[in-house]
């Protein structure tokens, strides 16, 4: 069954971006034409672990125009985050093993787990032309994580350094904060670090009261190195840090930090954790109001207690001053105090994850993710109205209630730290492929409605599938496609019951055409 909602003038989709070897959307922007820039990665066709730099470019209807990848196939590059300036143009940052600040050449490199990643930041227009690139990094590992622009221009970087990687839990690392002007040229580096010795990691970054910055990640446990714990802090507009809190649950365990400012100067902080009433082992997700001082103002924990996980994966405030989340598959917007308003699932169709909400200049909301429904992983995009509404229509139950977690004053050591820069990157040639499972433009004055109604079961199958519908007859017209457009089936509609034994596993595309409409739904072959 297909429900779609309406509102006025916001047009709602779900697309899948398809690349043979997989590629996933962890970032997204709308453009001055609508349109929208998507940052991510794409995996290497001979390496698997391995990836290049993927931007994909779209039409106000998520239609894909363009992509472009960077990297010289052998290596982990990423684009992290992609942000719009105050130019009209774009910065991405992320990490790269293809650009080396100490002087190595990366370009023939086939055993690339001997070199270290550097953190890599690009400047582009819309469409995708390179207008300058750097990376930064040392002789150790450095991951790019996400990035804000100043009132003036300058763009601010969070990272973590001098990162070892092993599969013990003896791995070392540093936070560190980048200012670059809009040249992207290194002003200065600022290395922050905690007492354990251990990993520790910068993962958000967003402005914070007269020109600083907040800043959340993850530490880990001085005894128990694979235990992480996350911490929020407040550094100034020269990376000194001003205060700093530690937060742990009911026993010590917090991951998964995300973070964005608030409506008085302070910052809200979402993260996920274990309490005492989930005696099933699963997590709940915390979100915690800070005002500019580090003071808690509110709490929320939200989550069953009876079993999932209920994990961070994205955050947003909203124009109006609320607060969306998105925990896994699920999106739900809160007030600004914590209390529940609306929540959705992102897809009933697929297994997916929301790595970034974006508010767009309609008020509606784009989600970028991936889904786990196609192996290897793809591009999940979902646009949403602004009462949450998209493609599937499903509403969700999401009990929460206000909860106390221990928060701690936690004192950070910062010093400067010197990072060797270098300008070089390959652009590659890829594959993507999109395909479109719904489309509408909707309007505020009507509520949720049927639109068409087709059932296809059981889904996913493995040889037979029924097929149903509004006004099925005859002259109908049953097609399925392949992720690469290409026609695998085209019979007329004779009996719901159809035979697609002959059919790869994987993930098609069910159309169904009339005289009046076409409707598609995906299908699953196991």
């Amino acid at each position: 069954m297909l429900l779609v909602s309406k509102v006025e003038g916001q047009e709602i989709f779900q697309k899948i971006f398809f690349n043979p070897n997989g590629c996933t959307g962890l970032s997204l922007v709308q453009t001055d034409d609508n349109g929208f820039l998507i940052a991510g990665y794409t995996n290497d066709s001979l390496f698997p672990n391995h990836s290049n730099s993927l931007i994909i470019g779209t039409d106000s209807s998520g239609n894909l125009i363009w992509n472009k990848t960077f990297g010289n196939n052998y290596r982990g590059d990423l684009f992290q985050k992609i942000i719009k300036t105050q130019d009209g143009n774009y910065v991405v940052v992320g990490s790269t093993g293809s650009c080396g600040p100490i002087g190595i050449d990366y370009t023939f490199n086939f055993n690339g787990d001997t070199l270290p990643y550097n953190i890599s930041i690009f400047k582009i227009d819309t469409t995708g032309t390179v207008l300058w690139s750097y990376c930064y990094g040392d002789t150790l590992n450095d991951f790019g994580n996400d990035i804000v622009e100043d009132s003036n221009g300058d763009l601010i970087i969070i990272a973590s350094i001098n990162q070892t990687l092993s599969f013990f839990y003896d791995n070392k690392g540093d936070i560190a904060i980048l200012r670059l002007d809009q040249n992207g040229i290194l002003k200065w580096s600022k290395n922050i670090y905690s007492a354990t010795g251990f990993l520790d990691n910068g993962d958000n970054i967003c402005k914070g009261p007269d020109g600083g910055f907040y800043i959340s990640g993850r530490i880990a446990d001085v005894v128990s190195p694979s235990i992480e714990t996350c911490y929020i802090l407040l550094a100034d507009s020269v990376g000194s840090v001003t205060w700093s809190k530690l937060i742990e649950d009911t026993i010590g365990i917090s991951y998964n930090p995300y973070m964005t400012e608030n409506d008085n100067g302070g910052v809200i902080l979402a993260f996920s954790g274990f309490t005492n009433n989930s005696t099933s082992g699963y997590s709940d997700m915390f979100i915690i109001n800070f005002d500019a001082m580090g003071n808690i103002v509110w709490t929320k924990k939200y989550g069953n207690n009876a079993g999932g996980w209920d994990i961070p994966s994205a955050l947003l405030k909203t124009d109006d001053n609320h607060y969306l989340f998105a925990s896994q598959s699920r999106l739900f917007k809160t007030d600004n105090n914590g209390n529940h308003i609306w929540s959705h699932n992102i897809s009933s169709s697929f297994s997916v994850s929301g790595s970034c909400i974006y508010e767009k200049s309609d008020k509606g909301f784009a989600i970028i993710g991936g889904t786990s429904s196609i192996l290897p992983f793809q591009t999940f995009f979902v646009n949403m109205d602004s009462l949450g509404n998209n493609c599937d229509g499903l509403f969700y139950t999401y009990p929460n209630q206000t909860f106390t977690v221990p928060v701690y004053n936690y004192n950070f050591i910062d010093s400067i730290t010197n990072l060797i820069v270098d300008s070089d990157y390959q652009e590659q040639s890829i594959v993507i492929s999109d395909s479109t499972f719904c489309l509408t433009v909707t309007s505020i004055k009507e509520t949720l409605y049927k639109n068409h109604e087709i059932s296809a079961f059981p889904n996913p199958f493995i040889s037979f599938i029924t097929i149903s519908f509004n006004n099925c007859n005859k002259s109908n017209i049953i097609e399925i496609y392949d992720l690469t457009g290409i026609k695998v089936y085209d019979k007329n509609y004779i009996e719901p019951k159809i035979n697609l034994d002959f059919l790869a596993s994987g993930f098609y595309v069910l159309k169904i055409i009339s005289n009046s409409q076409i409707i598609e739904q995906p299908i699953i072959k196991q």
